[in-house]
């Protein structure tokens, strides 16, 4: 029930899943509860908000088809068009629990836009720094590279490793 789009789940043996359930002595749904209870989300890059086809989502559209109405959280690695400049509609369309950003100066409209719905839903961002690590659910992550060169010459890059 929680996504929309069947295909995701289709390789699922629900006869596995069902025998597991009984071992555990529990029902199905009981299962499932503390399961898509116990996922967590995160998103790299908002990416853009225009399609180069009518057939193209946006990331908007993903996370609604995804039943994703909470983002723990959402990094954006740097301020390019391409990375970052439906990071507003994000912010507007779901709770956004944790955001990462580069500490960088960036004057794009996009980038503008993003703070203004910051401050709509009273987000504060967390400056990445290379070493911090964080937990999402039984995963954590760490900034582990930061490109400090100026913006208007070389973007500034968060990378992450997921572990």
């Amino acid at each position: 029930k929680k996504f929309k789009d069947k295909k995701f789940a289709a390789k699922c043996d629900r006869e596995v899943i069902r025998k597991g359930c009984e071992m555990l002595g529990m029902d199905m749904g009981e299962v499932m509860d503390i399961c898509i209870n116990g996922m967590k989300n995160m998103l790299i890059d908002a990416g853009s908000p225009l399609r180069e086809s009518s057939k193209d989502k946006i990331t908007t559209e993903y996370l609604a088809d995804f039943g994703v109405d909470t983002l723990h959280y959402m990094i954006i690695t740097h301020p390019h068009f391409d990375h970052a400049s439906a990071a507003a509609e994000v912010i507007e369309a779901v709770e956004v629990e944790n955001l990462i950003l580069p500490e960088c100066e960036a004057t794009q409209a996009f980038w503008v836009d993003m703070f203004e719905a910051m401050d709509a839903k009273n987000l504060e961002y967390i400056p990445s720094e290379v070493g911090d690590t964080y937990q999402i659910g039984d995963a954590s992550f760490e900034i582990f590279f930061e490109n400090m060169i100026s913006v208007s010459t070389q973007p500034y890059r968060v990378l992450t490793l997921i572990s």
